[in-house]
């Protein structure tokens, strides 16, 4: 293929719109010629920015998929629990998927999505955007070069940050597992997928404890009302009133989540009767607010991952105990330290950040994808889905684990 390829998207969200944007930015890479979303607001916004034709506009994705021509690849980013339909759809008629995480909630069914990958001679590769940071992928070179020795043992742990957690996870679409994923897997097949990906091994026990323990309505604040603007008596002090969230001068994520218009009259109606207007002690949500995760693999390497709620700043955190020295780093700042048990010196190492989401990783991934377009049976693919099967295995283990309240043996 030597034309820019042309690329269709279903699912017209945050993330989808994320993707698009690199696209518009960095037009020698792709360009979007359908969307397809079941919000009409959202399929015209999109439609507007990439100047799509209403013939190529839909709202129900099979249709789509029926329709589409001179097409080289789909981007699926709709809701966890229609991924495996549409990507498997997507697959046996013949396009290249680029594929949101998680792939799914079942190993079953990544399994299948594989299989179909494979049975299509087509290619499934899932946005596991932190392969592609300049910032893990330095943390990969310096372990096969063996920097500071042998890895031992990783101690990683994700912060999802108060208002990220309460937006997401007790408000938006990830809060119930019986719609959708756990927390391990729905926020953090990331992080089970790099710990995989920087071992090089393979997962063998795994043990998990956490629980909801903070966002209930038994510590709900006394005066606390079922939504924020219905006269809550603790709303103005509250550090997750949808009014200081969701109706300041910020109108970028998670804002621009709860409306596609962002004006503030359609923001407030939004918080008035939707889903991001509830009080977070009086919601309907189901999944953890914190969990621990324990991992043996193969040689005798242990990782331990920590995910929770509870801090201001959302970031990723890593330690790795090597037989030299040990390396640590903090994601969002882009630094990583490693000090060695001989006389030999310290090292600091800053990492270039790129622009965009995932510190550049999203940038990076879609240039891969578009490599991939122009190349699809000469090009390894860092996150094909066939790698990916063991992170979602890793994630779904944890979960079970955690319930079970057992130590699991893959």
């Amino acid at each position: 293929m030597t034309q820019i390829p042309q690329v269709a998207l279903i699912g017209a969200g945050y993330r989808g719109n994320a993707y698009g944007d690199i696209a518009l930015k960095n037009p020698h890479l792709m360009k979007f010629t359908a969307v397809c979303d079941i919000r009409p607001d959202a399929v015209a916004a999109f439609a507007s920015k990439h100047g799509i034709a209403p013939e190529n506009c839909f709202s129900d994705s099979i249709t789509m998929l029926n329709a589409l021509k001179n097409v080289d690849a789909v981007v699926v980013a709709n809701l966890d629990k229609d991924h495996e339909a549409v990507a498997v759809a997507a697959l046996d008629r013949k396009f290249n998927v680029l594929l949101e995480k998680p792939m799914a909630s079942t190993v079953e069914a990544c399994q299948r999505m594989a299989e179909a990958a494979d049975r299509n001679q087509r290619f499934l590769m899932i946005c596991h955007v932190l392969r592609y940071t300049p910032f893990f992928a330095k943390i990969k070179e310096l372990i096969e070069n063996r920097t500071f020795g042998t890895v031992q043992s990783i101690r990683a742990s994700e912060n999802i940050g108060y208002y990220h957690h309460s937006h997401s996870y007790v408000r938006g679409n990830f809060r119930r597992l019986e719609d959708g994923s756990p927390l391990i897997l729905a926020k953090c097949s990331h992080d089970m997928d790099i710990l995989h990906w920087l071992t090089d091994e393979t997962p063998l026990r795994i043990s998990s404890f956490g629980s909801l323990k903070q966002f209930t309505p038994e510590n709900a604040p006394q005066g606390a009302a079922e939504r924020c603007l219905d006269g809550c008596l603790v709303e103005m002090t509250c550090p997750y009133s949808a009014r200081r969230i969701y109706l300041g001068e910020h109108t970028g994520w998670p804002v621009s989540m709860i409306s596609v218009d962002t004006s503030l009259e359609a923001r407030t109606q939004a918080i008035r009767n939707g889903p991001y207007g509830r009080c977070v002690y009086h919601s309907d949500n189901t999944v953890v607010d914190r969990q621990i995760v324990g991992i043996e693999f193969t040689n005798n390497i242990t990782a331990s991952f920590e995910v929770h709620a509870f801090n201001k700043r959302t970031e990723r955190h890593i330690h790795i105990g090597g037989s030299e020295g040990e390396l640590t780093g903090c994601f969002e700042d882009g630094c990583l330290a490693i000090k060695f048990f001989d006389d030999r010196p310290d090292i600091t190492i800053q990492i270039e950040t790129l622009a965009g989401d995932h510190m550049g990783g999203d940038l990076r991934l879609m240039e891969d994808f578009a490599t991939a377009l122009r190349a699809p049976y000469g090009h390894e693919i860092r996150t094909a889905a066939q790698k990916s099967v063991t992170s979602h295995l890793m994630a779904l283990t944890a979960e079970q684990a955690r319930v079970s309240r057992q130590v699991i043996e893959l």
